[in-house]
């Protein structure tokens, strides 16, 4: 975002009492005007295949071995039994399975019904279930299906998500880091749920 789109974006954004330099802009504000527009391309472009991080998914897998990925595309499915957007993985049976999902993170992807799905397929004999999610604690489906209900890994930093394989990046090529903090939630109906301070990214 250069300083005249950052310009505009404050105008728009209401943060001007008359006219604002583009000169003026600071550091901080051009900070803000990126972690905007990468909200933007996660929660409001109408696309949910955002893709794991290769290298953080394989740390994952090493511990849980996952066998189906319910929540993907026919490119960036993460096991070899998968779902995609038209089988509908929601509607699926993922008992006895070790499952990796990714929900989508618009506000079109029905992200609450996808925690609430991973909850209670967990609940069913041999299933563990892991989720990558938005660490928003405020939220209801947070209270109400995983907080005393799984275990539950903060992860230190942003990820960075990928498209196709690679890093979303910036104008200058750089890796753009999410603009939330993100959470492992693993539900499993043969362990107490608990609060696992930090999961480092490798």
């Amino acid at each position: 975002m250069n300083r005249l789109q950052m310009k505009k974006w404050i105008q728009r954004k209401g943060n001007t009492e008359n006219k604002v330099d583009a000169k003026s802009v600071s550091r901080e504000e051009m900070h803000t005007g990126r972690k905007y527009r990468m909200d933007n391309v996660l929660l409001h472009t109408g696309k949910d295949d955002w893709e794991t991080p290769e290298a953080f998914f394989r740390q994952l897998d090493q511990e849980f071995h996952f066998t189906l990925d319910p929540c993907s595309s026919h490119k960036n499915a993460k096991c070899k039994k998968y779902y995609t957007k038209e089988d509908d993985g929601l509607i699926k049976d993922w008992g006895g399975e070790v499952v990796f999902c990714n929900p989508p993170y618009s506000k079109m992807g029905n992200q609450d019904a996808w925690v609430e799905r991973g909850w209670r397929e967990a609940q069913k004999e041999g299933t563990v279930v892991v989720m990558l999610l938005p660490a928003r604690t405020d939220t209801r489906r947070f209270h109400q299906y995983i907080l005393g209900k799984a275990e539950i890994r903060f992860i230190r930093g942003r990820l960075a998500f990928e498209l196709d394989g690679e890093p979303i990046r910036d104008k200058k090529g750089n890796p753009v880091s999410a603009p939330f903090p993100s959470m492992v939630v693993v539900w499993k109906s043969n362990i107490m749920p608990q609060l696992v301070g930090h999961f480092k990214e490798k």
